[in-house]
């Protein structure tokens, strides 16, 4: 995904004023205190962790003042219902 990201973003007319940074999501040092003004952490990130608890806190720790930060995790229900839909488990 960070290969097809890279790709556009040469493309793009935005390619001065983004930077894409590899990172745990348990470890932002790089990013520094209250770098953004909106955090989105959507599915797998904080779902497979080796700590949801610091994920969260890495999270709010480079989020500004007043930012929103929006986070979702996985679960393994959604997962098992899914499969049943689909034909993969009997119910």
């Amino acid at each position: 995904m960070l290969s097809i990201a890279k790709k556009k973003l040469r493309d793009s007319p935005l390619s001065d004023s983004i930077q894409i940074v590899v990172a745990s999501v348990t470890k932002m040092d790089m990013l520094g205190d209250e770098s953004f003004d909106f955090v989105l952490c959507e599915g797998d990130p904080l779902s497979y962790c080796e700590d949801p608890v610091k994920g969260v806190k890495e999270l709010v720790h480079v989020a500004r003042k007043g930012a929103y930060v929006v986070a979702s995790v996985d679960n393994l229900y959604s997962h098992i219902v899914w499969s049943i839909r689909h034909g993969l488990l009997n119910s």
